[in-house]
């Protein structure tokens, strides 16, 4: 398991963060705690190397803007997909493409995953 931690975003469904700590990931969910702005959540993973997961367009643009090394940023956008899909997509992803979503920016849509690397 490459990822020591994977720091969930308020705005992603708590189903989907049930899952992936029911399949043994290492999950801090910002959803469980009070209304965390963006830089804290990166902050947050920063701290702990770990990864994010969000669906929140303007957080990604946070993101790219301050250039912030961290594991790396996945951008849920999967709206209209029932649960079972977007389990099923993100943990295609992780499984499938797991080494390639360190240190970079992924967007995951029903028709693909596009990934750019961080410049390191």
């Amino acid at each position: 398991m490459s990822y020591s931690c994977i720091v969930i975003d308020e705005n992603v469904d708590i189903r989907i963060c049930n899952a992936l700590q029911k399949d043994g990931y290492n999950i801090y969910s910002v959803g469980e705690r009070k209304s965390c702005v963006d830089d804290k959540i990166i902050e947050v993973a920063v701290i702990k190397e770990a990864f994010i997961l969000t669906e929140d367009k303007d957080f990604a643009k946070e993101i790219a803007y301050k250039k912030v090394l961290h594991k790396g940023t996945l951008l849920l956008q999967l709206k209209g997909l029932s649960i079972a899909e977007k389990n099923s997509l993100v943990f295609n992803a992780f499984l499938n493409h797991k080494e390639e979503l360190l240190n970079a920016f992924a967007v995951l849509t029903p028709e693909k995953l596009t990934i750019r690397k961080y410049f390191l």
